[in-house]
C-alpha cells in the first residue's frame, strides 16, 4: 500500500516534466508512454528512486522515442504534398527541384531522406566511404537550394 501512495505522489511531481516531454514530440500517444514508463520504472525496483535519477530515465526515454518518430517519419513526395500548407506563396517547390537533378544524385537523395538508408550502406554498395556520401548528399542539397 505503502509504495501505491508514493506512485501517486511521484506522479504529481513529474506530470509537468512528461506534458513537457509529451509536447516537444508533439502526439497523445507519446505522453501515454512516458506515462507507461514511469510506471514501469516505479514498479520493477524494490528501491524507491531518487527523482533526479527518474528525471534523467524520463530524458533518455524522451530521447528513444524521438529517434524512433523521426526513423519512420519521412516526407511525403506526392502532388499533394504542399496542401497542408496556408501559405503558397512561400512554398518551396521540391517536386520541381528535385526533377532538375541527375539520375544518380536524385537517387541518393531518395534512399537517404525517403527510404532513410544510411550513408555506410549507400556507400557499402559503391565501395566509397560514408564521408563521400555524406559530402555528396550536401553538395546536392546545396545545389537544390540554388534552384529556388
Amino acid at each position: 500500500m505503502q509504495k501505491n501512495d508514493n506512485f501517486f505522489k511521484q506522479n504529481e511531481r513529474f506530470k509537468g516534466l512528461i506534458k513537457h516531454y509529451a509536447n516537444k514530440i508533439g502526439d497523445s500517444e507519446s505522453e501515454n508512454d512516458l506515462w507507461g514508463f514511469l510506471w514501469i520504472l516505479q514498479n520493477t525496483t524494490f528501491l524507491t528512486l531518487p527523482d533526479k535519477y527518474i528525471c534523467v530515465c524520463l530524458r533518455n526515454k524522451y530521447y528513444d522515442i524521438m529517434r524512433e518518430r523521426k526513423k519512420h517519419t519521412h516526407l511525403p513526395l506526392n502532388d499533394n504534398a504542399c496542401d497542408n500548407f496556408n501559405d503558397l506563396d512561400k512554398t518551396i517547390d521540391l517536386k520541381n527541384a528535385f526533377a532538375k537533378l541527375e539520375a544518380e544524385e536524385k537517387a541518393l537523395i531518395y534512399k537517404h531522406f525517403v527510404v532513410g538508408e544510411s550513408y555506410t550502406n549507400l556507400a557499402k554498395k559503391d565501395s566509397t566511404t560514408r564521408q563521400a556520401k555524406s559530402q555528396k548528399a550536401r553538395r546536392i542539397l546545396n545545389k537544390m537550394r540554388g534552384f529556388f
